[in-house]
């Protein structure tokens, strides 16, 4: 937060102010069981520092269930031997398809390519209505923009799950 708050320009201080109220809302939650999945982005090549620094962020956050995840496998493979949390690979049709992912907690999956799989498993972006149909009957994590279409179709089909 730190180094977006003394950038000067628009950008700097929308991130700076997005950051802070999320600070401020994580602060106040209560503890949460269902997991919080954390997708990392990294822009710089300083895996270590990215990483460490992300940790220590966290540690304010120890009421929340928080599962990180990335398509970069040195980051989250370096946070996974660092730390307890759960860590998972993100995975698409190109990215990380062939590596290994035993040492993850969970995958994350693009939808298109999804199989099933022993490991804990997300399954992102779930927004139609057959697609939803079709991912709550599996024993999978859905990610989905549109959770009260989600919410309503599990409320509707209780009966067939």
């Amino acid at each position: 937060i730190e180094k977006i708050k003394k950038s000067r320009n628009d950008e700097g201080t929308k991130k700076y102010n997005e950051l802070k109220h999320f600070e401020h809302d994580a602060e106040d939650t209560r503890e949460c069981a269902s997991p919080q999945e954390v997708d990392l982005k990294m822009e710089n090549l300083d895996i270590k520092g990215y990483a460490d620094n992300l940790l220590k962020l966290l540690k304010k956050y120890k009421k929340l269930n928080i599962w990180l995840c990335s398509f970069n496998y040195d980051l989250i493979k370096y946070i996974k031997e660092s730390s307890k949390y759960k860590c998972g690979l993100l995975i698409s049709a190109i990215v990380n398809k062939t590596k290994s992912t035993t040492i993850f907690d969970f995958i994350s999956v693009n939808y298109k390519i999804y199989k099933n799989s022993k490991k804990e498993t997300m399954v992102w972006t779930i927004n139609k209505k057959d697609q939803i149909k079709k991912f709550i009957n599996e024993n999978v994590y859905i990610i989905t923009d549109k959770p009260s279409l989600v919410k309503n179709i599990i409320d509707n089909n209780k009966d067939i799950m």
